[in-house]
This record gives structure tokens, sequence and C-alpha cells, in this order.
């Protein structure tokens, strides 16, 4: 056995601040924590629709890890959602819209 130490390695995700420019890393959401939340809560994570039948714990553990919404810069503070909104949540009409979210090309216009 060795004298060093063992660390457990968490998935993560590295992103760069757009105000300061720092870079900055934020945990996975891995989905055992999603299983101890509501169905509903569950059902839009993983994007189910009502008739799907949702995933016991032991088949989400160590399956599935999702990327917050949104992060906060740790140097400065700055929060920066990490997706577009869903075209379906603003689109009245019902149309079909892609599910995939999409990475903002640019900036806010508030920052």
């Amino acid at each position: 056995m060795s004298d060093r130490d063992i660390v457990t390695l968490e998935q993560a995700w590295f992103w760069r601040c757009p105000r300061c420019n720092e870079g900055n890393f934020v945990r996975s959401i891995p989905a055992d924590d999603l299983a101890e939340q509501p169905d509903d809560v569950i059902r839009e994570a993983l994007e189910l629709e009502p008739w799907e039948e949702l995933p016991s714990a032991e088949e989400l553990r160590g399956e599935f890890f999702m990327a917050p919404e949104v992060v906060s810069c740790g140097k400065c503070g700055t929060e920066v959602d990490c997706f577009t909104p869903d075209p379906d949540d603003e689109d009245p009409t019902g149309s079909d819209a892609d599910d995939t979210p999409s990475i903002p090309d640019r900036l806010p216009e508030d920052l």
C-alpha cells in the first residue's frame, strides 16, 4: 500500500467569466441527487414525456451528469446563464423546435 493520499475525482465544467475573464470550475450535478427530487423535476431534467417510465435510482446513479443552468464567478461574483432559453418556453403557438440547448454566441447586453 502507498503512503500517498487518495482523492475522488468529480466531473466538473470549466468556464471563463465574460466580465473579468477569470477561469472557473463548477461541479456537475449527479443524477443520483436528482433521484431525490419529485417526479416532475426528474421528468423535466431528463426531458421525459408524461407516459415515459422514470429510471430507477440505480439506473441513474453514476450514469448521468447535468450542467448547471446558471454559474457565478468566484472572483467577481457575476452570475451568467449557461444556455439560451428553450424556444418552446417562449413560443405560445406550440410549434416544434430543436430540443438541444444552445450555447450563447454573444454576451448579454447588460454585462
